[in-house]
């Protein structure tokens, strides 16, 4: 993965999901620390006869299989996609858009809006087209990606 320090050519969604991961990560981390702590004062209470303990050992595994919900099948895991076992070839790509819901072509990371490369690069990366280290940073050097266009003024996609 790039280096994660520099978040500066992310784009917003890839920003999104990584914040959500460190927070997944962080109460894992704090559930965890929580479990040690009660474990340890379970081991600092007086010791229980035998008995006791296998009553309390069958209350706890009962309550436990009340409390699970039915079993959820299994999502699967996405596989990365292995470029080197495919062939590949050089495409032109030829397109038109309307610029309203857009902050123009060229990516810039701190945009307010998606522009079209964004849009772009999260097309051609779901459909395995192209193969970047990190998906979330939006760098086309991976793939010798060039453009070209040409907007006149007040000329628009309906013809005006």
């Amino acid at each position: 993965m790039s280096d994660q320090g520099t978040y500066n050519n992310w784009t917003k969604a890839g920003l999104i999901q990584r914040v959500k991961e460190l927070e997944k990560q962080l109460k894992a981390s704090s559930s965890s620390h929580e479990a040690i702590s009660t474990t340890a004062s379970d081991q600092q209470q007086p010791a229980k006869s035998e008995h006791e303990h296998e009553q309390q050992q069958k209350q706890d595994d009962q309550s436990e299989t009340a409390q699970q919900p039915a079993k959820k099948p299994k999502s699967k895991t996405k596989k990365k996609m292995d470029p080197s076992k495919y062939a590949t070839r050089y495409i032109a790509l030829k397109l038109a858009y309307l610029g309203k819901n857009f902050g123009g072509f060229e990516f810039q990371a701190m945009g307010n809006q998606p522009s079209i490369e964004e849009e772009l690069w999260n097309a051609l990366t779901k459909a395995c087209l192209i193969f970047p280290e990190d998906e979330r940073v939006v760098d086309f050097e991976c793939c010798e990606y060039s453009k070209c266009g040409r907007t006149d003024r007040g000329v628009s996609a309906f013809g005006q």
